[in-house]
């Protein structure tokens, strides 16, 4: 085998951008070698539309290339590995959401095969179990944090030196932890259930998202996700 050279790896599309006039940058979730920039070469000519068509995010893919890492690596082929139906409504915005996440978090050429397959298997349950994103969504955010070294301590109040009181609220320190505060904006029973992945009523539903997404933009470091305005817009329509 060429060492420059993958045959047939596991993918799925996060995003693209054009590159000059007909061809694109592919940024692609590989199971070996984690995210890749890929260009895709002519792929705007009318010669090119399956491949176009196949190169769409939550399609699971086989992808060659070639190139090495110091460069930017051409896309030499694509197949479908299985067919599935394509997202909609709310599951879509999810995945939109996710893959930007991804985007922003995910550091190029360094494998993390483990977060590959939670994605796989989150675009599996978009697809099987749309009533319960919410849940999905804050179990999928733990999930990524934890293997891209920025696992949550939940449970022990730092400050105080003790577990958390379900009846108390708490701050959040993103790398340190829960902190008692009158002015929390997450009670200690929303903590526990969340480390125990226990998310079964409406408040520590709510309470968790808000916590997540706190946590999230403070890794983040001041990059907007353009998915969260189109929540918003499809819930307001």
């Amino acid at each position: 085998m060429n060492d420059h050279a993958v045959y047939l790896e596991p993918s799925f599309v996060l995003n693209s951008r054009s590159y000059r006039e007909s061809s694109l940058i592919v940024d692609v979730l590989t199971q070996r070698h984690g995210k890749l920039a890929l260009l895709v070469k002519g792929i705007k000519n009318k010669k090119t539309t399956e491949t176009a068509a196949l190169l769409q995010p939550f399609n699971a893919l086989l992808i060659s290339l070639v190139g090495n890492s110091d460069g930017l690596r051409i896309l030499s082929d694509v197949e479908l590995e299985s067919l599935s139906l394509p997202l909609k409504g709310m599951t879509l915005y999810c995945g939109f959401y996710v893959n930007e996440l991804l985007s922003y978090l995910l550091h190029g050429n360094a494998p993390c095969p483990e977060i590959f397959m939670i994605y796989r298997d989150f675009i599996n349950k978009l697809h099987t179990d749309s009533e319960n994103l919410e849940k999905s969504l804050r179990l999928l955010e733990l999930k990524l944090l934890e293997n891209l070294g920025y696992g949550l301590q939940l449970t022990h109040d730092f400050s105080q030196n003790q577990d958390v009181i379900p009846e108390k609220k708490y701050y959040f320190i993103p790398d340190q932890g829960p902190v008692e505060s009158i002015d929390g904006f997450i009670s200690g029973s929303s903590l526990i259930a969340l480390e125990r992945k226990k998310l079964d009523n409406k408040q520590t539903l709510m309470e968790s998202k808000k916590l997540m997404r706190y946590v999230i933009d403070f890794y983040l470091q001041g990059h907007q996700l353009k998915s969260r305005s189109l929540f918003k817009k499809n819930l307001q329509s």
